[in-house]
């Protein structure tokens, strides 16, 4: 194996991703440098439209943003002429936001029953321990007795949806420290 893909390789295995979601992925983010700007994030601060105080600067990592969107994460809003209502549209690869989706679906949630039961073993690293505490809390309700109940469909996609999300954040995060430490 190519050394300049060691330390992508060390934060896959932390993910256990598997060799096609590996290279579907490697891909879509390969060189990581590409993402930055002098070895650096790139963050913006702006204003919020209903504060005109300094102090309440919201940050926007385009780094981040520009990241997901390469693994068809992305969100583009379409608006038309003064319409308020404007829809958002999934912007970047599709195959990456399939693999993404196929490593979530098979990792997570097909590894539990309707209970929240995990019928196998989900991982075992800190980032899969993450990813799981995530999805428990997104996917799953509560009920008063304290058993979990698994929620169904708009949620349903709106968990998984918001879970691939998680996980490409993680990704970034721990590319950036692996890559820039």
């Amino acid at each position: 194996a190519n050394p300049v893909f060691a330390p992508y390789h060390r934060v896959f295995n932390e993910f256990q991703f598997g060799g096609r979601t590996r290279a579907w992925i490697l891909v879509r983010i390969f060189p990581f440098s590409k993402f930055l700007k002098d070895g650096k994030p790139i963050v913006d601060y702006t204003m919020g439209a209903d504060k005109k105080d300094p102090k309440h600067l919201t940050k926007k990592n385009r780094t981040l943003r520009r990241f997901r969107q390469s693994l068809g994460l992305g969100n583009v809003e379409r608006k038309s002429g003064s319409s308020v209502k404007g829809k958002s549209k999934a912007k970047g690869s599709g195959q990456a936001r399939s693999a993404i989706w196929l490593f979530v679906n098979s990792h997570f949630e097909m590894a539990m029953d309707k209970e929240g039961r995990i019928k196998g073993d989900p991982g075992g690293t800190p980032v899969l321990d993450t990813i799981l505490a995530y999805w428990i809390n997104r996917a799953y309700n509560v009920l008063p007795n304290g058993k979990l109940i698994k929620v169904e469909g708009k949620d349903r996609n709106a968990a998984l949806a918001a879970t691939m999300r998680r996980v490409a954040g993680l990704l970034y995060s721990e590319l950036l420290k692996e890559l820039s430490g």
